[in-house]
């Protein structure tokens, strides 16, 4: 009988794990499913990002060249200048 006592303890206190992890495993599904809604709103806010960066690259490509033209200005004046008052 004290065999029988003992394995049914023993069984008792598996089951009473298993419900113990089960209770966990479905804490953590709920932690992992906050984790991927905050994952996907960070990747459409990294994509957000990378299209403005592409668009501030164009504007600053676009501002260089009109900088050069600019920083050109005065030697292109300068030969309008000889050219007209010879």
């Amino acid at each position: 009988m004290k065999n029988e006592d003992k394995i049914v303890e023993l069984l008792a206190e598996m089951v009473f794990k298993q419900d113990q992890m089960i209770e966990e495993i479905k804490l953590v599904k709920t932690e992992i499913g906050g984790v991927k809604s905050e994952v996907g709103g960070v990747k459409s806010e990294v994509i957000k990002l990378n299209l403005q960066t592409a668009e501030n690259t164009r504007a600053i490509l676009k501002l260089a060249d009109k900088v050069d033209t600019i920083a050109d200005l005065e030697n292109r004046v300068t030969k309008i200048e000889k050219a007209v008052f010879k």
